[in-house]
């Protein structure tokens, strides 16, 4: 997967690389927590600092918080935390 984050004022793509299979637990755990509630603090956190964690702590969450724009936010951070357990189940597929 990658994302793409405006740092220092130029816009820098990161990649996940491979990911071990621990991506796809907590892509579930995110996923059932998501559904259960309306979107709180505590759940944008952890899952900016589990999207933080699955590209290797290239980035922070400072970065996050000014490099990414506010209009579709939540939609690119579902995205990325759910996405990465699709992507690795698409290529075990493959396999």
């Amino acid at each position: 997967m990658k994302i793409k984050l405006m740092i220092d004022g130029q816009e820098k793509t990161f990649d996940t690389g491979v990911q071990t299979a621990d991506a796809i637990f907590k892509a579930a755990e995110f996923e059932e927590e998501w559904k259960k509630e309306k979107t709180s603090i505590g759940q944008i956190r952890s899952m900016t600092n589990y999207v933080i964690e699955m590209y290797g702590n290239q980035f922070t969450e400072k970065d996050i918080r000014n490099g990414m724009s506010a209009n579709g936010f939540r939609e690119e951070l579902y995205n990325q935390c759910f996405n990465v357990g699709r992507e690795i189940a698409e290529k075990s597929k493959n396999d």
